[in-house]
């Protein structure tokens, strides 16, 4: 996986072997999690990482440091070393949402998840 970004409007092109995705922030919504995760596009973070988690239909996760290496036991369980607040909006969760994995009381500050799940 490798990520480019525009600074304006900012917008990333993750790049998969099976093509791009193509993902629109909303700063004004979260911006502590904005400002995290285009810094650490800048760092070159998620490059290699890889989606360690797909459940067809509901979610796919990536984005771990710890994806690159062949132990997949421990995919999904890195950090930065550093959490963050979580910050949620009114936008629907719906096909297409990205956030942050959340865990007991913080977010995730780099794990990536996208709701793959239709909403009738």
């Amino acid at each position: 996986m490798t990520m480019q970004f525009q600074k304006i409007d900012p917008r990333v092109t993750i790049t998969t072997p099976l093509g791009e995705i193509k993902i629109r922030f909303y700063p004004d919504d979260a911006p502590r999690h904005v400002e995290n995760f285009l810094k650490l596009i800048k760092m070159g973070f998620y490059d290699g990482t890889t989606f360690h988690r797909v459940v067809p239909g509901f979610i796919i996760q990536g984005g771990d440091p710890l994806s690159k290496t062949a132990d997949r036991a421990v995919h999904g369980s890195g950090s930065p070393g550093y959490w963050l607040n979580p910050e949620t909006s009114d936008r629907p969760h719906k096909r297409g949402a990205i956030g942050m994995a959340k865990v007991p009381r913080e977010s995730n500050s780099i794990i990536i998840p996208i709701t793959s799940l239709m909403i009738a």
